[in-house]
Formats: structure tokens, C-alpha cells, sequence
């Protein structure tokens, strides 16, 4: 289909890979419903972007609006910059995608005459409490924003959120429970969703029945699109494509038993104190556990000269393979891989699901305790590490619970449910249902 015949939708991220990667993911599945889309995004944000598209068998329009360095891209006189790029692109654009962050993106809609809709890169609890901050705040259950109506007392309920059971304070996002500016921000854009004519959730739908029913009754189109994850973790049989030939970190795997490797990474952004970092090489140690560990250079704070060296040293370099990086995603599809001691960021989180392979969860700020609860508790196929990147974890007690989860009964459980899970997702009908109906929305919403 030529593209001017092509429905043309404009997709508008904000930054960080947790936002990025599922945005791009769900313009994947638009391609082939017969839009087309273009991706605006402020190049010097993400310099790999465009680099990285080129390669992709996409009819992708990437299009760097002007530098701007706001904070998420959220401040408001940013639509400045990027409603004349919207305006400019050919042919005419009938429908912006936004995320969720981005609620100046519902004036540049509408300045265009156009329909937008919005996007939440979390799942469905995420969103509830985004769009309800306000309520949060006024009922002084947020730091720093304690009205002189709020109930003082530590345990009282949070009630108020459809789709959400009762909770207390301590279970809402760590960044809530810190305060500040960002959160009003933040709850000020979410709420904004209720002007959008759709609003699309990275949640599964099977999975998440009953929330999404809640949030149902105040939106009246509601989508879970997810799990926004590369298209191969979906399908039964799919070679693994590696990155690179000398892929130091898949040769390695491909010497090693069934299940046999934990492999740790804690995502992009996240850090821990060096001392912590050090704790997770000794019990790595402690549990002559083959481990693939892909750190980044900056994931530990403070550290000494040589400090990442080091812990090669630590964990032994016979059954351990400490690197860089990874690629994640061939990493948990490989057999060897029995478990994943990770952030709880819920990219990662989703790719495990998809992969079968149970989590060892150590959240360490923004919602990342709410995701580890919900591979814990929720789907049944984690393990609480820690709650917090403040909490004190012991060496020998992370020993324990890798020993557990890698060669004990608990672990043989968690793999067993996480293989039942990776079945479900796989033959779930909701997704491809739910995007035909996101079609038919744009649609009807752009004539």
C-alpha cells in the first residue's frame, strides 16, 4: 500500500528506553493495520535513535523536532517545537499517539484538529495511580503534601482508585513516596488522558482482568495493547538472531547446562551503592552459580579505581561472565538461563514473562516495587530480593535465596508457573483484538 493511501499517524515518545521501546514496539504492530507512522522525537535526546531505524524493516518517517533539553520532555513549552514538525509532515497527519507524560500533546491535538491518543508504557496499576494523583495529594498521602484534612494515620487505606483494592501508603511508586514537584507533574499530564479518545495500556489483558475492568468504567475506550515486547518472544519456534558473531555473552551461555545460569541485569538507568553492587558479586561468589552479569559502567555509585575489574575477580572467572552489556532479549530466550535477578523495570519484567524465566526482583526507584509485587505476587513467579534501593541486603541472605530459586523446590515452582504464564501470553487473543479495535477507533475519530 503506497503511503499517501496509507493512514498517517504521528507517534510522540518521551525519553528513557522503559518509554521508548514499547512506543516503538506498538508502531510495529500499526505498520502492518496499514498505517503510516512517523516517529517524532528530539534526535539529541537519543542520538542512536534514527541510526537504529534505518536498519528496521519499517516504513518509519523519523523526525527530529528542535533540541530542547526539558526535563522528560514534559514541560509544556515544548509543544511550541514540536506542533510546527506535526504540521509539516506529508501526508497530513490524522492522529497523534502521545504518551501518557506528554498531556501538552492533547493542546497540540487539538490546535491541529486532529484526535490523539494516549499511551501508557506500564500496566494498568501504573496508570490508575498516575491518573489519581490528585486525589493522592489532596488526602495528604504523598510526602510533602500534607493538607490539614489529611488522615495523619500511617495505615489508612487508599480506597478511592477503580480497579484497585484497598491499599496503604508504603505499596504506592517509590517515586511517590519521595514527593516533589515531578509527581504533581506528572499527575497534572495523566490526567489529561480523559480529553484523549483512546488510551492504550502496556498491560495484558488476560492477566490483568480485573483492573482493567475498573479502569474501564471511567474510560470508555480502554485497550490493553500489551505485551509490547519484540514480536519473536510471542512466536513458539523463532531462531536467535545474534548481535554479533563474537557475542561474548551467547557464546558463553552456549556452553552451559539446562537452566544452570542466573543472569543479572538491572536495566539502564538505575544504581546502587557500590558496597551493595560488591554484596551481589560475593553471594554470586558464595553460590558457585553460573552467572551472566551485564553491568554498566555507572551502575554502582562512588566506586573505586578499578572497582568494576574487581568483581570479575570476586564472582571467579571460571563459572561467571561479567560484561558490559547484553542483549537481553536472546539472553532470557536462551535455555540456559534459569533465573533473572533484575530491577523490576517493567520492560525486563514483561520479556522474562514472555520467556518463562522467574525473577529475582530488587526494585530500586519509580514503580518498580508495584511491578516486583506484581511478578511476586500477582503472577507467581518471583521472589522479593529487596524494597527498596535503601534497603541493607545481606550477602549471605541473597545467597540463600539464589540458591533457592536456581536448585530448590520454590524455584522448581516458579519455573513451572512461568512456563504456564509464557503459554497463556502466547495464545492470548486479547492483543491482536484490542489493536484491530485501536484501528477501527483512529479511524472513526480522524474523518
Amino acid at each position: 500500500m503506497a503511503d499517501e493511501q496509507r493512514l498517517h499517524v504521528a507517534v510522540l515518545p518521551t525519553t528513557g528506553s522503559g518509554h521508548i521501546n514499547p512506543m516503538l514496539e506498538l508502531c510495529r504492530r500499526l505498520v502492518p493495520l496499514g498505517f503510516q507512522v512517523s516517529f517524532v522525537y528530539p534526535s539529541n535526546l537519543c542520538p542512536k535513535l534514527e541510526s537504529s531505524l534505518q536498519h528496521d524493516d519499517l516504513h518509519f518517517q523519523v523526525v527530529p523536532s528542535p533540541a530542547s533539553d526539558k526535563h522528560l520532555l514534559m514541560d509544556p513549552a515544548l509543544q511550541e517545537d514540536v506542533r510546527p514538525v506535526l504540521e509539516a509532515l506529508r501526508p497530513p497527519v490524522k492522529c497523534l499517539i502521545a504518551d501518557m507524560f506528554l498531556g501538552w500533546s492533547q493542546d497540540v491535538a487539538e490546535s491541529l484538529g486532529i484526535p490523539r491518543v494516549a499511551f501508557i508504557p506500564s500496566d494498568s496499576v501504573i496508570e490508575a495511580m498516575c491518573y489519581h494523583i490528585p486525589e493522592l495529594v489532596s488526602r495528604g498521602f504523598i510526602p510533602g503534601h500534607v493538607p490539614a484534612n489529611a488522615d495523619p494515620n500511617p495505615d489508612a487505606l487508599i480506597d478511592f482508585i477503580p480497579g484497585l483494592e484497598p491499599f496503604t501508603r508504603e505499596l504506592l511508586p517509590l517515586a511517590f513516596q519521595h514527593g516533589g514537584p515531578i509527581v504533581t507533574t506528572v499527575g497534572v499530564a495523566a490526567r489529561r488522558t480523559k480529553d484523549a479518545v483512546c488510551i492504550v495500556v502496556n498491560t495484558i489483558e488476560e492477566l490483568d482482568q480485573d483492573v482493567v475492568n475498573g479502569r474501564r468504567l471511567l474510560f470508555s475506550s480502554y485497550l490493553p495493547v500489551g505485551p509490547l515486547v519484540p514480536a519473536e518472544l510471542l512466536q513458539e519456534q523463532h531462531p536467535i538472531t545474534l548481535s554479533s558473531p563474537n557475542d561474548t555473552s551467547m557464546i558463553w551461555l552456549d556452553k552451559q547446562a539446562y537452566g544452570s545460569v542466573l543472569y543479572i541485569a538491572f536495566g539502564s538507568v538505575v544504581t546502587l551503592p557500590a558496597d551493595q553492587v560488591e554484596k551481589i558479586a560475593r553471594a554470586v561468589k558464595a553460590t558457585r552459580q553460573p552467572v551472566l552479569w551485564a553491568i554498566r559502567r555507572n551502575f554502582a555509585k562512588d566506586v573505586p579505581e578499578n572497582f568494576y575489574e574487581s568483581l570479575q575477580e570476586i564472582v571467579g572467572a571460571q563459572a561467571c561472565l561479567v560484561v558490559e552489556w547484553a542483549p537481553q532479549v536472546n539472553v532470557l530466550r536462551h535455555s540456559a538461563v534459569g533465573a533473572f535477578l533484575m530491577h523490576g523495570g517493567w520492560n525486563s519484567a514483561l520479556e522474562a514473562l514472555c520467556c518463562g524465566v522467574p525473577m529475582l526482583c530488587w526494585p530500586c526507584g519509580n514503580d518498580q516495587n508495584l511491578n516486583a509485587l506484581t511478578i511476586v505476587k500477582k503472577w507467581r513467579i518471583g521472589i522479593m530480593v529487596a524494597h527498596g534501593p535503601k534497603d541493607d541486603v545481606r550477602s549471605e541472605d541473597l545467597g540463600n535465596v539464589i540458591d533457592a530459586v536456581m536448585n530448590g523446590e520454590e524455584g522448581r515452582r516458579m519455573r513451572s508457573r512461568a512456563q504456564e504464564l509464557k503459554k497463556i501470553v502466547r495464545a492470548g487473543t486479547c492483543l491482536e483484538r484490542n489493536l484491530r479495535q485501536l484501528k477501527d477507533v483512529i479511524i472513526a475519530a480522524s474523518q
